[in-house]
């Protein structure tokens, strides 16, 4: 696959993240994909490694169950023949209450001969969540002052 298509599959994936649309995300990926968001902790219920469609749902079904999206931007796409990284600005509401945040998210994703995600890090500020999901109040970020 080229540096083209890659960016077009990760662009179909976030449009499926906003439409709720798992299923669609779940048909770019490898059967035995490896997702993790890298964290310390396990506070958000998203966090932690993932390895196959199957746990992969955890990760989605994690963030709706407990925040509202509220932004989620794509800033910049560097791509290679089989590896794609993106820069995000991302906010959410944690659901049932006014706490919300404002950050960046990097993620990198690597491409299997076949075109499929095998590989999935991100990050994000993970002291931000934690606090949001407590319910404590959100300091401002660069995702939320740029």
């Amino acid at each position: 696959m080229s540096a083209e298509d890659n960016v077009a599959t990760i662009e179909k994936i976030y449009a499926a993240f906003g439409r709720g649309d798992v299923e669609t995300i779940l048909d770019a990926m490898s059967g035995d994909v490896d997702w993790a968001t890298d964290a310390a902790g396990d506070d958000a219920p998203w966090w932690g490694q993932r390895r196959g469609k199957e746990e992969l749902i955890g990760f989605f079904t994690g963030i709706a169950g407990s925040t509202d999206v509220t932004k989620f931007g794509v800033r910049a796409i560097a791509s290679t023949e089989n590896e794609v990284l993106t820069f995000i600005d991302y906010g959410f509401n944690r659901k049932g209450s006014d706490a919300s945040v404002s950050m960046h998210l990097h993620h990198y994703f690597r491409f299997d001969a076949y075109g499929k995600i095998e590989y999935v890090r991100s990050s994000e500020d993970t002291q931000l969540v934690a606090q949001t999901l407590a319910g404590q109040p959100a300091r401002a970020t660069s995702a939320a002052t740029s």
